[in-house]
């Protein structure tokens, strides 16, 4: 997972242990929102993009706080949908300007 554990589990006032694998998850499933919304490819902080996809973006912190939003939303709403099938609108709002727009 490209975020942080430890930041997404401050970010929801420190769940207990046993939801790690679950966060983890949740996680993952951010990162892959924010591929799929942005139609960017996210890669670590640390990583090296000189091969890299010409749409390749690394993990920035409004990226970051946008995937902790977004897991602190999955994680209340685990049943099911409160705003149909829209992101949050604070992760819209931090992922917004990275938007790849292929035209």
């Amino acid at each position: 997972m490209i975020f942080s554990l430890d930041f997404l589990k401050q970010h929801l006032r420190d769940p207990p242990e046993e939801e790690d694998i679950y966060l983890t998850s949740l996680g993952v499933a951010a990162e892959q929102a924010f591929n799929h919304y942005t139609g960017r490819i996210l890669y670590a902080r640390e990583a090296d993009l000189t091969d890299a996809p010409e749409n390749a973006l690394v993990v920035t912190e409004e990226i970051e706080l946008g995937a902790a939003v977004l897991v602190a939303w999955l994680y209340e709403n685990r049943e099911g949908s409160v705003n149909g099938h829209q992101l949050p609108l604070p992760t819209r709002l931090l992922w917004n300007p990275h938007r790849w727009l292929a035209v």
